[in-house]
C-alpha cells in the first residue's frame, strides 16, 4: 500500500476542490457534527465546542502526517467554505483495502456533489495508493449512502459482513466494497 499524502494531495473535479483540512474550517465542522441529519445514523458522539473541532482538525492532521488515514475538505470549486469531509481511513494492510467515509451538510446533499467527491477519492485510492479494495460501512437504514456507493459501484459484501459480525452488532452497518480493476 502506498500512502502518497506528502505532500496533501488536493483533488479537482469539475465542481469540487478537495483540500487539507485547516484551522478556519472548525466552525464549519462543528456545523457539520452537531446537525442531527449528518449524525442520524452515526454512533458518535455531538462535539461540545468549536475548540474540540479545533482539536478534532489537529489529530485528522496527525493522522495524515503518521500515514494512518487521510480526509479531506470538501467545498464548492471557487470557494473555500467547507461543505463537507471524506476521508479513506481503516487502512488495512492484509487485504491492502482503506474504507471510504464522508458527511455532506444537509443543503447540500441531493445534488450529487459527494458522488463526484467520492469518484475523485476512489480514483485516489486505487491508483496513488495502489489500493485493491475500499469498503463503505454504513448503517442499514442510511440508503442515501448506500444509494451513493451503489451509484459509483460498489457492492453490498455479505462475506466483509459475517468476518465483522462481531463488530457490525447493534449498529446496524451494512459493507459494500469496491474491487480495483
Amino acid at each position: 500500500m502506498q500512502l502518497p499524502f506528502d505532500p496533501f494531495p488536493t483533488l479537482l473535479t469539475d465542481r469540487l476542490h478537495l483540500r487539507r483540512l485547516v484551522p478556519a474550517d472548525a466552525p464549519a465542522l462543528l456545523a457539520i457534527r452537531s446537525d442531527p441529519r449528518v449524525n442520524a445514523y452515526l454512533n458518535r458522539p455531538l462535539p461540545a465546542s468549536l475548540a474540540e473541532m479545533e482539536t478534532r482538525i489537529e489529530t485528522l492532521d496527525g493522522y495524515i502526517q503518521k500515514k494512518e488515514s487521510i480526509m479531506w475538505a470538501v467545498s464548492l470549486a471557487g470557494e473555500t467554505e467547507m461543505i463537507g469531509t471524506i476521508c479513506l481511513w481503516h487502512l488495512d494492510a492484509e487485504r491492502n483495502a482503506a474504507e471510504l467515509g464522508f458527511e455532506v451538510m444537509p443543503e447540500h446533499g441531493g445534488k450529487g456533489l459527494m458522488k463526484e467527491a467520492a469518484r475523485a477519492v476512489v480514483n485516489f485510492g486505487f491508483e496513488k495508493m495502489q489500493l485493491s479494495a475500499i469498503d463503505g460501512w454504513t448503517h442499514r437504514d442510511n440508503t442515501a449512502s448506500q444509494k451513493l456507493m451503489e451509484k459509483i459501484g460498489f457492492t453490498r459484501s455479505p462475506e466483509l459482513e459475517e468476518k465483522y459480525a462481531s463488530e457490525l452488532g447493534e449498529d446496524k452497518c451494512v459493507i459494500y466494497t469496491l474491487m480495483s480493476k
